[in-house]
C-alpha cells in the first residue's frame, strides 16, 4: 500500500491542478471521478471543449510529474448513455444482484 503512495498522490495533485485550470478556462466539471473529469456543455462545442481539457490535464500531469501523460476522451451526447467496455461484466453483476438474480 505505501509504496503505490507517491503515485496516488501525484496523480490526485494532477487531477486537482488540472480542475482548476479547466474551471478558470471556464470549462463546467460536472464531477471528479478518480482520474477523469466529467464535463457538461452544449453537444455544438463538446468536442472542441473536450480536446481544451485534455490538452490542460496534459499539461497539468507534465507540469506536476515531470513526464507527459496523455488524456483520452469519451463524449456522451444527449440521448446516448456511456458504456466502458472495461466495467460491462462488473455493471450486469452489480444490476443481477440489484434484481435479485444473483
Amino acid at each position: 500500500m505505501l509504496e503505490n503512495f507517491p503515485m496516488q498522490a501525484n496523480g490526485t495533485d494532477c487531477l486537482r491542478v488540472a480542475a482548476c485550470e479547466v474551471t478558470e478556462a471556464g470549462h463546467r466539471i460536472c464531477a471528479p471521478i478518480h482520474d477523469v473529469l466529467v464535463l457538461i456543455g452544449d453537444a455544438e462545442t463538446i468536442y472542441e471543449e473536450a480536446q481544451q481539457v485534455a490538452a490542460i490535464m496534459t499539461r497539468a500531469a507534465t507540469t506536476i510529474a515531470r513526464i507527459e501523460v496523455p488524456a483520452d476522451c469519451a463524449i456522451t451526447l444527449p440521448g446516448e448513455r456511456y458504456n466502458e467496455l472495461r466495467g460491462r461484466a462488473m455493471f450486469n453483476t452489480v444490476v443481477d444482484l440489484i434484481d435479485g438474480k444473483a
